[in-house]
């Protein structure tokens, strides 16, 4: 913002140098031109006025009759800088070899390269420092100093710039009087502040504050704070105090901590009860460093009524302390204020033990207003009285969780203390003598001070004062509930309570403290830029947009980035996040990518008179919620940002002039999420301000930040190129044009040289890489006397074949006499591009110039511009509706053509709505030419005829009619259970008698087919073939045709889906024997039975039945006898091209089962009675071998025996 106040800053030409020489036409000019060709002069050129706050740009110009082939040599130039300003950049270029800078001696020494031409220009940027050293219209000089030349001189040149501001100060004068009193006693504060923007505000060296008391006041004391008080006069005849103070004093001083103050009374017999004190004035006088005065705005104050008062009370004072007075607070605003002033009064010199102030959620109904307020510092502050009793104290809090008082801290009266209140893991918040960090969700809910003990000796005197000071966040959401109570009114009440010297209670005295509290979409933006750049840089702004809401995040963020004029986004680069998530404590948020949550598009402002120049703004859309970063309950960063993108921008040429006094650019935020509509941002005027572009049509005033930067200059001939389409606001480096739209390029000069240029050329020639491209009129100049050519062949100024036609030319010239200093020439080239351009394909090219300075020849080339193919935005909406209903109709097939009838889209189909809708259509003339009727309708092939014009962003529409077909079905096919349309099903017309009538016919794609020019009669409708995957209904349909029925009658016909099958063979893992007896649970994918006890019969065989398609698996239960039990499920899937199947389940027997088994397969096949011997030949083997046995047991044990 400093810049609004600078002056529009002119140069300052200092026509110090002469030609080193005249022509001549002898011998010796030709031995002297070596040594000529080394005299040169120096020129420094400057704003003539900057304001205190800003930094400046400098140029330097060298002028010399250097040539290439004598060229001049070993430059070093020496540039001093005044105080009060240091040196920042030097814009490179090619002519400086080095710069260095010595900042003890202030001094800048460029050497420069040998020079092969006639001038040479660059600049150099300054930043303010000191300011407190400078005064109004105090001159710096800045000043160049060149080495000696070959004929003894010392090229110097230097320039004044003169420092503007302003010395506009006021003196504030508020009151204070003991809470428990007659109001008799006052005391006075005084502090001083800027009166207007304190960017530009000069320090004073000294200040005085003169204070006139009306007769009959008593002075009972004063605080000469940093300063000095003297007392004139007495209460006989009124006093006149006099403050002085010698010392530096600016817009960043603050009395606030050690305000100067008076103390004074008014005795009752001149200011009887119940009258209030005259309305007291007080004077401000300032000096500044040079000596000269200035009268600052005076302050006023009465105090309140006087009293009157008998014994010993208490008295307690609550009221805002932030200057809202009766003024709302608004939620997320950052140090609101309530102030607790509690003091014990008395006619008598009792001393008592004990002094409470209490505030507390948990009684006098005060928990809605702590619900309502995040306290995050706490000032408790003890009078003069208290702190030369030095009486012990402690302050102690309570939170939300509960009414646990808890111990902040204690200590004595001689020391004033403070608290800061924060969540677990929060940083960068205030440094306090306490420091307090509460658990997530619990936020501090009463405050109690208390001052003596009760138990102990009588320490507290008369008009001892406690002043307690809370700085929080209001809330407008209950903190509990998280319910907002519109508009309402929060009481407060503050207690004092005491205990006199003789261990009684004193009686209580209450204040009420009443405020409303609003909602607010605390919305904030920062943006950030270099210090310098020059034309051709490529730089990067870096912007925030910020939610310091305490309970709600926002939807549809906007932040709105304004860059400076000739300043463009550099759409070859990526805008990028500065970090992936927010850094801590924010560590899970994460920021949202470019096209993944945030949206970036382009728009411009300004334009229409040069008062406010064309600007280009980055819009950032938000489709991410905009986070808490200073939640009520949550760990925070005081100085939390938000989300941060790093903006690439292209520095044109044209930027130079356009900023001489600083390049600012711009950020707005605000949000339009339509729950918070009404609501404003009520912030800070450091966080907002009004919305003078017009962004947020529901409020005025919008979050903003501003940025200044320097723009250099590398000297010479400044040349910028732009383009634009004919339907675009103005000129940027990279626009985007349809098929067949018309455009313009834009050629702008700019003569920054230190004098007029002659014999000036230009030239460019169309770009034909991606596509071919020409003229599509005659070029205009703002220039009258500037001659313009065309060519069909030229490759520069000097080839081709030149006229003044300008149909089917690709290049053209431009030339003119002379450039005057600081003048400018625009171009307007108009083009257009072509009809076989693609979608995305890019043209781009720059264009040059050759002129004379100073007799020498001199050349330049301008920035690359860009025209980009984009998709046509053209849009047609085909209806299609029945004739007589207007009902939507599906199924009608379209063609789209150009106006030559070549097609252009085809199989366009109307949709359940009857829509059908064609995007990206360049502008041009169209038609539609429907080739397949809906069902039942006729066709209409009559072309339905539209435009799409240039620039065209709305939709077109166009209406489609059709007739039904007199005599005619139309049959539907559905799914039973869902009722969508099938395909594929076949059909077959029968007569009364069923006499096949028609054959094969077959539902489309919308399960339909019709049947047109039906004579009377009864029909049938009878399947002949199902859908696939659906079981045939052939049940013939009956319907009848005559005069009565419908024009069109429609039938629809149902079918279910096929039941699926499966056979389930039971076999033997060893030799594929079928086994019977084996017992099966069948589950689906959710692990739900589905049958249960499925068991094999004697082919080892069960069959599944009615399975719908889906993934089952079975488990065996039960295993057939002789063989172990299948552990395993399986698992299988019935599908839509797979009703039916089969599959195998395999068994391996037990061990003992195995060998038996074994044995019998090993065999000679015998028939089914052979089975029956074999078992009694093992039987009666296994008898034998058991006698055998037997026998042989007995012999053991007989032998054993003997």
């Amino acid at each position: 913002m400093d810049n609004e106040k600078t002056s529009a800053a002119t140069t300052i030409k200092k026509e110090i140098f002469e030609e080193p020489f005249s022509q001549k036409d002898n011998s010796e000019a030709i031995n002297d031109e070596v040594k000529t060709n080394q005299e040169y002069g120096v020129e420094i050129n400057g704003p003539t006025s900057l304001s205190l706050s800003s930094n400046g740009t400098y140029e330097i110009m060298v002028k010399s009759m250097a040539t290439p082939q004598n060229t001049l040599d070993d430059v070093i130039l020496n540039i001093y800088i005044p105080e009060g300003y240091e040196y920042d950049e030097v814009a490179q270029n090619n002519y400086i070899k080095e710069s260095n800078y010595d900042s003890e001696q202030k001094r800048l020494t460029i050497k420069l390269m040998n020079m092969a031409q006639a001038a040479v220009n660059f600049s150099f940027t300054v930043t303010h420092v000191d300011d407190s050293a400078k005064y109004p219209n105090i001159e710096k000089i800045f000043s160049v100093q060149g080495n000696s030349t070959p004929l003894g001189s010392t090229p110097s040149d230097e320039t004044v710039t003169k420092i503007v501001g302003e010395i506009d100060y006021k003196v504030n004068k508020t009151y204070s009087v003991p809470p428990a009193s007659s109001n008799r006693n006052v005391t006075y504060a005084f502090n001083i502040v800027p009166e207007v923007d304190s960017l530009n505000q000069f320090v004073t060296k000294s200040q005085t504050i003169t204070d006139k008391l009306p007769i009959g006041v008593e002075i009972v004391s004063t605080n000469d704070s940093s300063g000095s008080w003297e007392v004139f006069g007495d209460s006989s005849t009124g006093i006149e105090a006099i403050w002085t103070r010698n010392a530096d004093y600016g817009p960043n001083s603050s009395l606030l901590s050690n305000q100067p103050s008076i103390t004074v009374n008014y005795p009752k017999e001149k200011f009887p009860d119940y009258t209030k004190p005259p309305i007291n004035t007080a004077e401000l006088s300032l000096t500044d460093k040079n000596d000269q005065d200035y009268d600052g705005k005076p302050g006023n104050s009465q105090s309140l009524g006087f009293l009157p008062t008998t014994g010993s009370t208490l008295g307690i004072e609550k009221k805002a302390s932030d200057g809202s007075g009766s003024s709302p607070w608004y939620s997320g605003t950052w140090s609101r204020k309530f102030g607790i002033s509690g003091s014990y009064g008395s006619n008598t010199l009792n001393k008592i033990r004990e002094l409470t102030i209490t505030d507390s959620a948990y009684e006098h109904d005060n928990q809605e207003f702590w619900n309502h307020v995040n306290l995050y510092l706490l000032n408790v502050n003890f009078n003069s009285v208290l702190q030369v009793e030095d009486v012990p104290y402690v302050v102690e809090y309570q939170t939300s969780e509960n009414d646990t008082w808890h111990v902040g801290a204690s200590g004595t009266t001689a020391k004033n203390t403070q608290f800061m209140f924060t969540t677990m893991g929060s940083i960068h918040w205030q440094n306090a003598a306490h420091k307090i960090y509460l658990p997530k969700d619990i936020l501090v809910a009463g405050l109690r001070v208390k001052v003596g003990d009760k138990n102990e000796e009588a320490k507290i005197s008369p008009t001892s004062q406690i002043d307690i000071d809370t700085f929080l966040i209001p809330i407008y959401k209950d903190f509990k509930t998280k319910i907002g109570d519109g508009e309402k009114e929060y009481q407060n009440t503050g207690v004092i309570s005491g205990v006199d010297e003789d261990g009684n209670d004193i009686e209580a005295a209450t204040s009420v403290f009443a405020k409303k509290i609003k909602d607010s979409v605390p919305i904030t933006t920062t943006v950030k830029a270099p210090n310098s750049f020059k034309p051709g840089d490529s730089i990067q702004y870096t912007a925030y947009i910020n939610n310091l809401s305490p309970t709600d995040s926002y939807k549809e963020g906007r932040m709105k980035v304004v860059l400076p004029t000739g300043m463009f986004l550099d759409t070859t680069k990526t805008i990028d996040r500065v970090s992936a998530y927010l850094p801590e404590p924010y560590l899970d948020i994460v920021v949202p990518e470019i096209g993944e949550g945030v949206n970036v598009t382009t728009d411009f402002i300004g334009g229409q008179n040069e008062a406010e120049p064309l600007k280009q703004v980055v819009c950032f859309n938000f489709n991410t919620a905009l986070p808490l970063t200073r939640g009520a309950g949550i760990a925070s960063d005081r100085w939390a940002e938000g989300f941060g993108y790093n903006i690439p921008v292209t520095v044109t040429n044209s930027a130079y002039n356009a900023n001489k006094n600083g390049a600012k650019v711009e950020s707005w935020a605000y949000i339009e999420d339509p729950l918070y509509n009404q609501v404003p941002n009520a912030n800070f005027r450091t966080y907002i301000t009004d919305d003078i572009h017009d962004f947020d049509v529901k409020r005025d005033e919008i979050a903003y930040s501003s940025a200044n930067s320097q723009v250099q200059s590398s000297g010479g001939l400044l040349l910028t190129k732009l383009s634009k389409a004919d339907s675009d606001l103005d000129y940027q480096i990279d626009s985007q044009l349809e098929v067949g739209e018309n455009g313009s390029w834009n050629l702008l000069m700019e003569n920054t040289l230190a004098g007029t240029v002659t014999d000036l050329k230009l030239f460019d020639k169309l770009p034909q890489t991606e596509f071919e491209t020409k003229l599509e009129g005659p070029i205009t100049s703002s220039n009258p006397d500037a001659e313009i050519e065309y060519s069909r062949n030229a490759s520069d100024y000097d080839t081709g074949d030149w006229t003044t036609n300008w149909k089917e030319a690709t290049a053209f010239r431009v030339s003119l006499n002379k450039l005057e200093i600081d003048d400018s020439i625009n171009i307007i080239v108009p083009t257009k591009l072509p009809s076989n351009a693609k979608v995305n394909q890019k043209i781009k090219n720059s264009f040059s110039t050759s002129l004379n300075f100073n007799n020498k020849h001199l050349s330049f080339v301008s920035n690359e511009a860009s025209m980009v193919v984009k998709e046509p935005s053209g849009k047609i909406l085909l209806e299609k509706i029945d004739k007589d209903t207007q009902d939507a109709l599906q199924g009608a097939v379209f063609e789209l053509q150009n106006k030559e009838g070549e097609i252009i889209q085809s199989n366009l189909i109307t949709n359940e709505s009857g829509e059908l809708i064609v995007s990206g259509l360049a502008p041009g003339e169209y038609q539609f030419i429907e080739q397949k009727a809906p069902v039942g309708y006729e066709l209409d092939q009559t072309p339905l005829y539209f435009t799409i014009e240039k620039g065209q962003t709305t939709v077109s529409k166009i209406s489609a009619i059709n007739k039904r077909i007199k005599g005619s079905i139309l049959l539907q096919k559905v799914d039973e259970d869902t009722n969508q349309p099938l395909s594929g099903a076949v059909f077959e017309l029968q007569d009364e008698n069923h006499k096949v009538i028609l054959k094969n016919m077959i539902t489309d794609q919308t399960g339909r087919f019709a049947i047109n020019d039906l004579s009377s009669g009864i029909y049938y409708i009878v399947e002949t073939s199902a859908p696939k995957g659906y079981q045939l209904n052939n049940e013939p349909i009956k319907f009848e045709v005559n005069d009565k029925t419908e024009s069109e009658q429609i039938i629809t016909i149902t079918n279910k889906v096929k039941d699926h099958v499966l056979r389930v063979i039971k076999k033997d893992k060893q030799d594929d024997t079928v086994l019977s007896g084996a017992v099966f649970n069948l589950y689906d994918s959710q692990g739900i039975p589905v049958q249960k006890n499925l068991k094999t019969d004697k082919n080892g065989v069960f069959i599944l039945e009615n399975l719908k398609e889906g993934q089952y698996q079975l488990k065996e239960i039960t295993s057939p006898k002789g063989y172990q039990i299948a552990t395993k499920p399986i698992d299988f899937t019935m599908r839509e091209d797979n009703r039916t199947g089969s599959i195998n389940v395999y068994n391996s027997r037990l061990v003992g089962e195995d060998t038996i088994s074994k044995k019998s397969i090993n065999s000679t096949y015998l028939p089914v009675t052979g089975e029956r011997k074999t078992f009694w030949l093992i039987f009666f083997g296994a008898t034998i071998i058991l006698i055998a046995v037997i026998v042989m047991s007995a012999k053991n044990r007989k032998k054993n025996s003997m």
